[in-house]
């Protein structure tokens, strides 16, 4: 009898745990397994769900160099920190707490949440999607009192995308240092890539302050050398003699002027009892004979293309420049950019209710008078010669295919403007600063054009530009720099692009 009620024992036990093994089967499916189970159970408070913060992408420069780093923080999700402070802050831009178009925005995978930090500017809002993270979550069971008694399962933090930028905070480093206690830019690309070396605004602002401190943006705003301005991308002011050599490929192109044509230099042009001076005899008295469109280019001469924009008209003009991005906004996938004014007849007649005067035209000519660019739309034209006539737009991030386009240029009419901007930075051109380059005892070859605009004012003094490309005769590198009310182009803008181009060329 015992060895009978052992083995109905045996068989009920068996049944026993056999009922308790698919019971806790079915606990876990609906538990370790399911995280909607926890959900369901979270809402009844048995369970509780405790976000974990996901970090952020950081930003690499394109030699691994890190510019952005995450600290934890109690306040947020995390916080954002710039080692670089300054020198970044008109491309990386910066963070801060999500609007309510933040949070209600569905364009990213992860959508914001209200304590998490997210881009508002530059690089940091560009990329957000790509940079934010995808946030943990901790099941812990709770009793009564709503204290945690039990983790039952944990889902990982996904960190955000780190991206790797073209920017070269060696060349960043050399804008900065030059453009130090001055208002200007600097920006610097590969003309056969469209990768972006260097980009920098001054003065500039620390984005770090502007995440620790609420006050410092408003103090930054209320500063009057306007640190918050992009003067790379926003900033508009007459391009003076930088101008010079789109109006002579335009010409070329539409046969106006071909090699042969010779203008004479008589130092002063009169026009309808005005008279208008080349700089050369304004500034030393003298006059500089037969001027060919090399020559024209390499020495800034006015006479000639006063000349031009008399045989042109202002509609040539403008249409010469725009042929060769001039008007485009060539960074909009990136940044706001403030328009060119690419003035006419009824531009100004919209504008002022007065007619266009060939004085108008002539001031034109030279890139002065109504007309204003920024310092990307001369760098983007500067980059299409470069280039032999090959647009590729502008990119930051590193490995990114190049996407670029052919415009149809004479490649005769583009080498004569190559050659007389590698004369301006030549003996005897307007671009002394880089006369004989050399890099390491290594001579390069350098194709520039100097610029020395007027203010619309007048009083103060002109806006210095400078801007080149190297090796002349295969560029890799554009650099344009402005310097507002810095003076003549040669003598201060030109002394930084050289401060760039040293970096770029030292190994």
């Amino acid at each position: 009898m015992k060895g009978f009620y052992d083995g109905r024992t045996r068989i009920l036990i068996g049944i026993i745990l056999l009922a308790y093994a698919l019971l806790v089967v079915e606990l876990l499916k609906k538990t370790v397994f399911s995280s909607s189970y926890y959900q369901r159970l979270s809402d009844s408070n048995a369970i509780r769900q405790i976000e974990i913060s996901a970090p952020r992408g950081v930003f690499y420069d394109r030699n691994n160099e890190l510019l952005t780093t995450n600290a934890e923080s109690k306040r947020y999700t995390f916080l954002r920190e710039y080692p670089y402070h300054e020198l970044y802050a008109h491309v990386i831009g910066y963070v801060g707490l999500p609007s309510e178009k933040n949070l209600k925005d569905r364009t990213c995978p992860v959508k914001a949440r209200s304590n998490e930090l997210v881009g508002v500017y530059g690089l940091e809002r560009i990329y957000e999607c790509r940079l934010r993270g995808v946030p943990g979550v901790r099941y812990v069971m709770t009793n009564a009192q709503g204290e945690q008694q039990v983790e039952l399962a944990v889902t990982q933090p996904k960190k955000g995308e780190d991206m790797y930028l073209t920017l070269d905070t060696r060349l960043q480093k050399a804008a900065a240092q030059a453009l130090k206690g001055k208002q200007g830019a600097v920006l610097a690309t590969n003309p056969t890539t469209g990768e972006v070396l260097a980009f920098y605004s001054s003065p500039a602002f620390d984005p770090q302050r502007i995440i620790h401190t609420l006050r410092a943006y408003g103090e930054y705003a209320a500063d009057p050398q306007q640190p918050l301005f992009n003067r790379v991308v926003s900033g508009i002011y007459p391009p003076g003699s930088v101008v010079k050599p789109l109006y002579a490929l335009g010409a070329l192109e539409d046969g106006v002027i071909d090699e042969r044509t010779i203008v004479e230099d008589t130092g002063v042009l009169e026009v309808g009892g005005t008279s208008f001076g080349n700089w050369y005899y304004l500034q030393y008295g003298k006059r500089e004979g037969l001027v060919d469109v090399v020559k024209a280019i390499a020495r800034s001469n006015d006479i000639f293309f006063y000349t031009l924009g008399i045989q042109g008209g202002e509609d040539k003009l403008v249409s010469w420049i725009k042929q060769f991005r001039y008007g485009k906004t060539d960074m909009d996938g990136f940044f706001a950019q403030t328009p060119s004014t690419l003035p006419d007849d009824a531009w100004k007649r919209e504008r002022f209710g007065e007619q266009w005067y060939l004085g108008d035209t002539i001031n034109l000519s030279i890139g002065q008078g109504y007309l204003l660019v920024s310092p990307t739309q001369v760098h983007s034209s500067v980059s299409l010669i470069a280039s032999g006539g090959t647009w590729c737009p502008y990119r930051f991030e590193k490995g990114q295919k190049s996407d670029c386009t052919h415009q149809t240029i004479n490649p005769q009419h583009l080498q004569l403007i190559r050659a007389g901007m590698r004369a301006a930075c030549s003996t005897g051109g307007t671009g002394y600063p880089l006369f004989n380059y050399k890099v390491q005892g290594k001579s390069i070859g350098v194709a520039c054009k100097t610029g020395t605009a007027e203010s619309t004012t007048k009083i103060e003094d002109p806006h210095a530009w400078f801007t080149a490309f190297a090796p002349a005769d295969s560029p890799s590198i554009v650099v344009t720099v402005l310097v507002e009310h810095g003076g003549e182009g040669s003598a201060v803008a030109a002394p930084i692009a050289k401060a760039v181009l040293d970096a770029y060329f030292t190994q």
